[in-house]
C-alpha cells in the first residue's frame, strides 16, 4: 500500500498594509509526504515515509526547511504470541525563530535587530526496539529501548548535542471483576553537551507507575499512582508520588457525568536551570538551585449529545480548578545601566 499527500497554504494580506514588507513574495507553506507499507518475503510487516516541509514566514526570518525519513518494522513469533521491530525516525531541519519585533506597528512583523531572530540546523535521531508478547497467565507485557539524540551543527562541531538512553517495560492483566491493571517501569540516561550550557552534563530519570480501571454498564472509575526520582549531575531531586482519579458517568445515552482529580510533577530541564544566552539586547541567566514543580487539577464535566436528523453535535461544560507550587517560567527583570 502506498500513499501520497500534499499540501500548499498562503497568508494574506494583512489590514495594515504597511505591515506586509514581503512584497511580491507572499509567505507560505508547502509540504509533501509519502509512506509505502509492504510485507517482506520473510514475513516482516516494513513501513517507509518520507516527508518534506518548506515553510516562509509572515514574521521577517522566520523560515524553515525541513526532511524527515523513518521506518517502522514488525514480526510475528511463536504462533502470534510475540511480536517484535524496530522503528526508527532521521529529521534534518534549518530554521529561523522570530523573537521580538520592531515595533507594534509598521515593524510588527520586523525584527528588532538581526541578532533577535536566531537560526538554528538540526540533527535528530531516534531508534526504537521493541518486543511484545502474552505469557501463559494471559498476562500481556511490553519493552521498548529508545537512543535519542539530538544536535545543533555549529562551527563545523556536533554542538550543542545530547544522547538520550531510555527503557520502558509494561505489564497489563484483567483480573476478578473485571479490573484492568496496568504498572510498569522506567528509566534514562541522558548526556548533553553546549557551551551555553556550562558545558557537559550528565542526569538520570526512574520511574514507576500502576493504574487500575473497573467498567460497569454506566460507570467507568479509574485510580493511577506514579513515583518518580531525577539527577543532574550531582543534584538530585527527592521525588515525591503524583496520584490520579476520575469515574465517568452515563446519565443517559446522550449525556455523561465525569469527574477527576490529578497531580502533576516536574523537574526543572537541563535548559531552565543552566542556559546562558545573549538575545541582542535581551540576556537568559541560569538558575542551577531551581526547586521541582508540582500542580494539582480538580475538574467536574457534563457532555450533552445532540442529534438531529442526519446531524450530530456535542456541547461540553467543565469547571475546573488547578493550583501550582514552584511554577518553573521566564521572568523579566533588568540588571545594570538601561
Amino acid at each position: 500500500r502506498t500513499k501520497a499527500s500534499t499540501f500548499h497554504m498562503v497568508y494574506a494580506q494583512p489590514a495594515g498594509t504597511a505591515m506586509s514588507w514581503w512584497g511580491k513574495e507572499t509567505p507560505f507553506q508547502s509540504s509533501v509526504s509519502a509512506s509505502h507499507a509492504f510485507t517482506s518475503a520473510s514475513r516482516t510487516d516494513v513501513v517507509l515515509g518520507v516527508n518534506a516541509l518548506e515553510m516562509r514566514g509572515f514574521l521577517s526570518g522566520e523560515n524553515e526547511r525541513r526532511g524527515r525519513i523513518s521506518f517502522k518494522t514488525r514480526k510475528f513469533f511463536n504462533e502470534g504470541k510475540v511480536s517484535a521491530g524496530i522503528d526508527g525516525n532521521f529529521l534534518y531541519k534549518k530554521q529561523g525563530v522570530f523573537l521580538f519585533w520592531a515595533n507594534d506597528t509598521t515593524g510588527a512583523y520586523l525584527p528588532f535587530s538581526a541578532g533577535s531572530t536566531a537560526n538554528t540546523t538540526d540533527l535528530w535521531t531516534s531508534i526504537d526496539p521493541w518486543v511484545k508478547w502474552s505469557d501463559r497467565f494471559n498476562i500481556r507485557h511490553s519493552a521498548r529501548v529508545r537512543y535519542f539524540m539530538t544536535s545543533q551543527p555549529l562551527n563545523d562541531r556536533m554542538e550543542p548535542i545530547a544522547h538520550n538512553f531510555i527503557a520502558d517495560y509494561q505489564v497489563k492483566k484483567e483480573l476478578p471483576l473485571e479490573i484492568a491493571l496496568s504498572a510498569g517501569i522506567s528509566a534514562s540516561q541522558s548526556i548533553f553537551i553546549d557551551a551555553g550550557l556550562g558545558g557537559k552534563h550528565l542526569g538520570n530519570l526512574a520511574g514507576m507507575f500502576l493504574q487500575a480501571q473497573r467498567s460497569w454498564p454506566k460507570l467507568e472509575v479509574q485510580a493511577g499512582y506514579r513515583y518518580e526520582y531525577f539527577r543532574i549531575d550531582t543534584v538530585a531531586t527527592p521525588a515525591k508520588p503524583v496520584q490520579s482519579y476520575g469515574l465517568n458517568y452515563s446519565v443517559s445515552p446522550k449525556t455523561s457525568l465525569r469527574a477527576s482529580y490529578g497531580e502533576g510533577f516536574r523537574f526543572p530541564s537541563g535548559i531552565e536551570r543552566y542556559l546562558k544566552y545573549n538575545i541582542d539586547l535581551l540576556h537568559v541567566y541560569p538558575n542551577p538551585e531551581l526547586l521541582p514543580e508540582r500542580g494539582w487539577n480538580y475538574e467536574v464535566g457534563l457532555k450533552r449529545k445532540i442529534q438531529w436528523q442526519n446531524w450530530r453535535a456535542y456541547a461540553d461544560w467543565a469547571l475546573f480548578y488547578t493550583r501550582y507550587k514552584n511554577m518553573t517560567e521566564f521572568t523579566f527583570g533588568q540588571w545594570g545601566a538601561p
